[in-house]
């Protein structure tokens, strides 16, 4: 019971201590939607432009700075909400020149992206290790992937990296397989989480025992 009481009366704390972290969230969300409204040409071809690709451009903004303040940013069930809640309305604008499919495709890659995350940190509470580990994934296979494809070392390589990396997996317009890549990691997530709990309660079960 007092143990309890102690991890309520700690709520306000957290949530004042995650303010600047959720600002931060919005804020570059903000930054990435204003860019990629604007007609920025992306290639050496005119008609290649931002507003074009603008949620693609947010939602990649997204997982790339979610895989970095995951650890503050989901803290909870409750925060992990807000940050969906947060990001929702965001991805809404950055579709709207792209109709609802695209709408409806970034904000599910979204969810099952955040609910990973979540998952992941609730199941192993090791910060540093488990946010170095993820952010190499999600940057690390990118600049990777750019430098095996620039140099042309491996066609295989290449091809194995654009299928694994988060960033890379979310431009894909092959949603049934992005759906797939963010569910599995989703669901690994949560399978870890149980496996996790389970081995905690375990311990205090013996305890009890007579």
């Amino acid at each position: 019971m007092s143990q309890a009481i102690l991890t309520s009366s700690h709520h306000p704390r957290e949530t004042i201590s995650r303010f600047p972290v959720f600002v931060f969230w919005i804020a570059l969300q903000i930054i990435a939607l204003v860019v990629a409204r604007c007609d920025v040409q992306l290639t050496a071809n005119p008609a290649h432009l931002t507003r074009q690709w603008s949620a693609e451009i947010l939602l990649l903004a997204q997982i790339g700075v979610s895989s970095l303040l995951f650890y503050d940013l989901l803290g909870s069930l409750r925060a992990s909400v807000l940050a969906f809640a947060l990001a929702f309305p965001l991805t809404q604008i950055s579709a709207a020149g792209e109709g609802w499919a695209a709408s409806l495709r970034c904000s599910i890659i979204l969810l099952l992206w955040l609910a990973g995350l979540a998952a992941w940190r609730a199941a192993l509470p090791m910060p540093r290790l488990l946010t170095a580990a993820l952010s190499f994934w999600t940057w690390g296979s990118v600049i990777l992937w750019y430098l095996v494809a620039e140099v042309s070392i491996s066609a295989p390589l290449t091809r194995v990296l654009s299928y694994s990396s988060p960033l890379l997996v979310a431009l894909r317009r092959d949603e049934a397989f992005a759906f797939c890549f963010f569910a599995i990691f989703a669901g690994a997530g949560l399978i870890a989480l149980g496996i996790s709990r389970r081995a905690c309660r375990r311990p205090d079960a013996l305890h009890v025992r007579p």
